[in-house]
Formats: C-alpha cells, structure tokens, sequence
C-alpha cells in the first residue's frame, strides 16, 4: 500500500499536500484492508502517498473537501456489512479512472455519532442505497464524535439500528474536520475530484438525487 506518514487534519476550507476510505465489497476489504486489531498498536490514522492499490498514481493536489478539491486519500476504520469486522481500507480503492471497476459515482456522508440530525440523515441515505448501486455509485458513511465517541462499539450499533448494507467510516480524530453536520461531498471516481457538496437534512431523497445524477450521467449512466 506504499509508504505511510501521519495522518494531517483538513478542514472543508483546507487544500494540502496529502493523499489519502472505504471499499464496497467484502471482497475489497479482505483484499485491501488491513484488520483494525492489528493496528491497534500502531497508533491513530495514516495516510498513503503512493496512490492506489491498483497501481494507478493518486489524482493531483490541491487536496481537500470543498468543491473542485481532489478528495484526500483517508484510510479510516471501516466496516462494510455484511461483515463484523473492522478494517482500515482507503479511499483509493474506489478511484476507477478507466472504468474497470464499474464505479460511477462517489457520495460520502459526514455525520456526528448519537446526534438526532445524523439518525435522520442515515434512513434517507438506506432508503437511496439499493437504487444508486444498482447504478454503479458508492455510498459511504463516516462517523466523527458527537453525543457518543466515534467507536467501533458505536459503530457497530448504529449499523444495527439502521441496518445499514455500505460502508460505516470511523473518524475519531475528526480528520474531515467540518463544522456542520450532515455534510456530504459527490465525487467522480474518474478523477476523485469533489463535485458538489450539501449539508444538512432536505425533503426525502433530495441530498442523493441530483448531485449524484449528475455524476451518473456523465460517466454514462442512463437515469
């Protein structure tokens, strides 16, 4: 997976210099996760600044989570049910810049753990989930602190409760540092650049249609 440094903080205002979530498969994560009990020892989160684990070099800087960024290249704990375990996978593992992969879109949630918002964001987010893999996008969830701490036992239940069937990022050092939760960014997996981005709770459906529609039809879905 190439070389490692320490994670650095970004902030939806910030670009740096810095590659670094998740995988949709169980089959990716066995492939390119690591288990998050081995690096328990390790210390907190890495970033990877090789590229991804294809072979293809990562897209360019300028790096961060505002619109027109290249989205950073985050290795958190990950869990992609169906399965229990916890393991540390990046972002790199859903860049397809030829289309091999059949990925078509990118959409990441951002929510605070235990915070009433972030219950009412997820059952929209489940409620788009069938429809939008089915048409070849991405969906990923990832939980900062907030009433709970961002653990993989909080995690664990919030993926019961909501039964949830993507992938649950844990973001206990607030990495993707944002100051309002929901935030969410729609990313082409063509180039990893950030499309558009929303925040906060709209009508049903609403955060997940047109932003990842557009997406979607560019790379040549039809809707």
């Amino acid at each position: 997976m190439g070389r490692f440094q320490p994670l650095l903080r970004l902030s939806v205002a910030a670009s740096f210099g810095l590659c670094a979530i998740g995988s949709f498969s169980t089959a990716c994560s066995s492939e390119f996760g690591r288990s998050a009990s081995d690096e328990a020892d390790a210390g907190a989160d890495v970033a990877v600044i090789d590229g991804g684990p294809d072979g293809e070099p990562y897209p360019a800087p300028p790096y961060g989570f505002s619109v027109g960024n290249t989205v950073p290249n985050l290795i958190l704990q990950t869990r992609i049910p169906p399965s229990t375990e916890w393991t540390y996978v990046p972002l790199s593992t859903y860049f397809d810049p030829f289309g091999r992969k059949g990925i078509k879109a990118i959409a990441i949630e951002v929510n605070k753990a235990g915070d009433v918002l972030t219950d009412q964001a997820i059952a929209q987010l489940v409620g788009r989930a069938p429809l939008y893999a089915d048409r070849g996008a991405r969906l990923m969830e990832v939980l900062l602190p907030g009433a709970d701490p961002a653990t993989r036992e909080i995690g664990d239940a919030f993926i019961t409760k909501h039964a949830i069937t993507f992938p649950v990022l844990l973001d206990p050092e607030k990495n993707i540092n944002v100051d309002v939760a929901p935030f969410r960014m729609f990313i082409d997996p063509r180039v990893m650049q950030i499309r558009k981005t929303t925040t906060g709770i709209g009508p049903a459906g609403y955060q997940f249609a047109p932003e990842l529609d557009e997406i979607l039809q560019a790379n040549g879905v039809k809707l």
